[in-house]
């Protein structure tokens, strides 16, 4: 049996290496052995961020909870990351505005639905009162969806190779540690090579390195944070742009327009509609009220269900459940308003652990469909079907939000640079997926969401745009060995 092995993975401990700071840079450990490069930076590049494998998914499940499963290949320029994915968002944390945004050919079908099903909901509001009559007979149907909420644990390992320097640090997320998932691919087939992500980053910033601790609350001045002449402005009246705006959501003004917010009821093995709260569960689609509790999540689906055909796989669910489609293809992209307020908890990670409650430590990631449609226990994430930390707080009270992949093709991993948490103020950024390349970048403050994005403003900011190009000061970020046994 021929077993895949991150060789790197069986290096246990944090070195005190640069982890690719640049020379303006410095390398700071937080309480819990996070490595940094300091000062924040505003703009994080990953290239070669797609790759060749296979994952187990599941192919049913029996009244007994007991799971059938397959192996399914993924290969293309962002595999498998060009899958369905849904958005999570963990609190403390304040949401003014959300936007989805697609070029895939999908994109058309899940915006007409999308319009059709907004149309049909005016239609029903301008409708008479039916009846007394009418109303004593008509039946409604309300059914929930059957999704089970996965945990995140805390304190996995994540190991690089990073300039050519093997680097570890803690990090946190949901699934097993880089040994156990090397052990779960036992049964995959025989490969030797490497996998590589390059990255680079917008350095430009205004602040002084800070002090390592992130024990204390940030002071209310922005002096600390990267400087307002990096963040870009974008024209958000603009509907001619080849991306189009698929999913639109502002808490202001109670627009829920093509996505659908959904819950985990406690102690059931279901994915609920939410409530205001963005916890409680509700009987209908609603619309959340903009601010999540400290360690509440909530998940944001398309508003299309799975029965509908827009082009992209839906994943499994159970007869008899109702599912939504993810954001899949190629070519999508997402626009956050979000601020992360202090809860008051500033410990290390090893400190929360055993309590299991991620307290002062909101984060915004996303999972690969599958993981949110299937039972605990049961789904494909294991074994590496994809997930992506976009703004996420490593231990309670950071100041530092990283971004982490974490999949099965051989980078398992991040970079040492951050962005800035947004403690008392809204921030605006922008995520693009675009082919093998994935980019999260901070805008000015105030940014609405566009209602469209044109290549040509993609290009600029993934650097595909040769005048605009994001230089790529670390090199090689993160190379895995992989060896056949």
């Amino acid at each position: 049996m021929k077993r895949l092995l991150a060789l790197s993975a069986l290096t246990t401990g944090v070195l005190g290496m640069t982890n690719g700071c640049s020379p303006d840079q410095t390398n700071v450990f937080d309480e819990s052995g996070n490595a940094y490069c300091e000062p924040a930076v505003t703009t994080i590049k990953y290239t070669g961020v797609g790759g060749t494998g296979q994952y187990s998914t599941v192919t049913s499940i029996d009244t007994a909870g007991s799971c059938a499963w397959a192996e399914k290949a993924y290969a293309g320029s962002l595999a498998p990351y060009d899958e369905e994915i849904g958005i999570i968002f963990r609190g403390p944390l304040k949401l003014r505005q959300f936007a989805a945004y697609s070029a895939d050919s999908s994109a058309s079908k899940l915006k007409k639905r999308g319009e059709e099903r907004k149309a049909e909901k005016e239609k029903a509001k301008r409708s008479p009162r039916p009846s007394p009559h009418k109303r004593r007979y008509g039946h409604g149907h309300q059914h929930f969806h059957q999704h089970q909420k996965e945990k995140r644990g805390l304190g996995d390992m994540v190991t690089a190779v990073i300039d050519g320097q093997l680097v570890s640090w803690v990090n946190n997320y949901a699934g097993p540690t880089a040994a156990a998932d090397a052990g779960a691919g036992a049964d995959a087939a025989a490969d030797t090579g490497s996998a590589g992500v390059n990255v680079g980053v917008s350095v430009d910033a205004a602040a002084e390195p800070t002090s390592t601790s992130t024990t204390a609350a940030p002071v209310s001045s922005a002096t600390s944070t990267a400087s307002d002449d990096d963040k870009d402005s974008v024209d958000s009246s603009d509907t001619s742009g080849e991306w189009a705006r698929i999913s639109h959501y502002n808490s202001e003004e109670k627009i829920n327009d093509g996505m659908t917010f959904l819950t985990h009821p406690p102690w059931q093995n279901v994915l609920a509609y939410a409530g205001v709260s963005g916890i409680e569960q509700a009987s209908e689609a609603t619309c959340f009220g903009g601010e999540l509790d400290n360690a509440d999540e909530l998940i944001i689906m398309t508003d299309s269900p799975c029965s509908e055909d827009v082009g992209t796989e839906c994943a499994y669910f159970k007869d008899g459940d109702e599912a939504f489609h993810g954001f899949g293809g190629t070519k999508k992209a997402f626009f956050f308003e979000f601020q992360m307020p202090d809860s008051g908890t500033h410990c290390s990670v090893n400190e929360m652990e055993s309590k299991y409650v991620a307290d002062n430590m909101p984060a915004i990631w996303t999972l690969n469909a599958k993981i949110l449609t299937d039972q605990y226990g049961c789904n494909c994430q294991a074994t590496g079907c994809g997930e992506l930390d976009l703004f996420e707080v490593l231990n309670p009270g950071n100041k530092r939000m990283k971004s982490t992949f974490h999949g099965n093709t051989g980078f398992d991993g991040g970079d040492s640079h951050y962005i800035e948490r947004p403690f008392d103020k809204y921030m605006s950024a922008i995520v693009v997926l675009d082919d093998d390349t994935m980019v999260i970048k901070v805008l000015e403050d105030g940014t609405e969401a566009p209602k469209s994005i044109t290549q040509a403003q993609i290009d600029e900011w993934t650097g595909k745009d040769n005048d605009t190009e994001v230089s790529n000061i670390l090199g090689q970020l993160a190379i895995y060995a992989m060896a056949s046994i």
